[in-house]
């Protein structure tokens, strides 16, 4: 009998939560529970891309009515839903989503597993956020996490070491055209076909250190005079990001092209990837990007050197050290054969170690001894109330 899987997450566009649910149930996490996948919207409001993708996709998906963005009837709205859905598992993915999923547990004892995908930087909300879910933690049935580096900024004491599971995200081939004779990116932007090329994929947050690889550019121009830097993404540091580029004279080498729902054919065009960020949990842009046999040139945090290995894939570098990220890119791209070897060695780990199916049965292993464990403590429970009544 397959599990009944209540599954919340709170997101408008497909990010990293987002893709690995989708690639989950396209992979086969289908043929392993029943899912009914809840979004947070308003009634007027136009559905999400993540939500818009789901339908088609004929996923069970429910949009839960908010009037604000933490509305208490977000509670009783999931209630109803269990009550008559009945699920054996609630699982979670982000802030809002654990506490939904805490107060159901709470009020009805359905095992919870949260899914723990990194936090954001920023100011006191995005703290408390923070502090919240390390509470709320210690009251789920399994924490989920994506790397082992992030299993190790938890408190094992609070959640309980048993309790952590790292499951890595995954590429799934399949999604991705690997060759394309008409893609015409460099075109498109106007970049010459022999021009080094460098991406930038992600959000322009605080978290994704933009401004250290903006700094460390001077120095890379200098030994690599045609470079060109395709920023691939958008985000509100945006605009600070664009000023930082003009005001060092970067802007014939810089260009921006604001969110893209197809990457792919940008990590065909680029000869390098570069992850400036303060802090990642499981990168899935360097998969992506290994994926098409690109090397990554990333910082040395949360869960990518256990995706980009130093030496071999890439070259890993500390954070927020634009001297380190210069000197990196130099390298590889003053030694082609570098760049190609760790780009072949690249798509050859991703394909082995980062497999999707792999990653479908880590999960349904997960459910099926959640359930075991639940199983076990009623009949302990019922066999002690027994024992008690003679």
């Amino acid at each position: 009998m397959k599990p009944k899987v209540f599954i919340s997450i709170a997101t408008a566009e497909i990010g990293g939560p987002g893709k690995g649910l989708l690639q989950f149930f396209k992979c086969g996490g289908m043929e392993k529970c029943t899912p009914l996948i809840t979004g947070f919207g308003r009634y007027d409001q136009q559905p999400g891309v993540f939500e818009a993708t789901v339908k088609n996709y004929n996923f069970p998906f429910v949009r839960l009515i908010q009037s604000i963005t933490y509305d208490p009837r977000l509670v009783f709205q999931s209630l109803r839903i269990i009550k008559d859905f009945k699920p054996d598992i609630l699982q979670s993915h982000s802030y809002k989503s654990h506490v939904i999923c805490f107060c159901l547990k709470i009020i009805t004892g359905t095992p919870w597993i949260a899914f723990f995908h990194g936090w954001c930087t920023g100011g006191f909300k995005i703290k408390l956020y923070k502090y919240l879910d390390k509470f709320l933690f210690g009251f789920a049935d399994r924490v989920v996490v994506v790397s082992n580096g992030m299993a190790s900024g938890l408190n094992k004491r609070w959640i309980g070491k048993n309790k952590i599971y790292t499951i890595y995200n995954a590429v799934d081939p399949n999604e991705y055209a690997l060759t394309d004779s008409t893609s015409n990116i460099r075109e498109q932007y106007g970049i010459c076909s022999s021009a080094p090329l460098i991406g930038v994929v992600g959000r322009f947050s605080h978290e994704k250190g933009h401004c250290y690889f903006v700094e460390a550019l001077p120095q890379i121009i200098k030994k690599i005079p045609g470079l060109k830097v395709l920023f691939i993404g958008d985000g509100p540091l945006q605009e600070e990001i664009q000023q930082q580029v003009d005001q060092s004279g970067l802007k014939s080498h810089v260009i921006f092209t604001g969110y893209q729902s197809n990457v792919q054919n940008f990590y065909r065009e680029i000869d390098l990837l570069v992850l400036p960020s303060l802090s990642e949990g499981m990168p899935n842009v360097a998969l992506e990007a290994m994926l098409f046999g690109k090397p990554v040139v990333a910082t040395r945090v949360g869960g990518v050197p256990e995706v980009v290995v130093d030496g071999e894939t890439g070259i890993l570098v500390d954070s927020q050290n634009a001297e380190q990220l210069s000197a990196a890119v130099i390298r590889l791209f003053k030694h082609p054969e570098m760049l190609r070897d760790f780009g072949v060695s690249g798509r050859e780990r991703v394909l082995s170690e980062f497999n999707p199916e792999e990653r479908v049965k880590k999960i349904a292993a997960l459910y099926e001894e959640v359930l075991a464990t639940k199983m076990k403590f009623q009949q302990e429970k019922s066999y002690t109330k027994g024992e008690s009544s003679e």
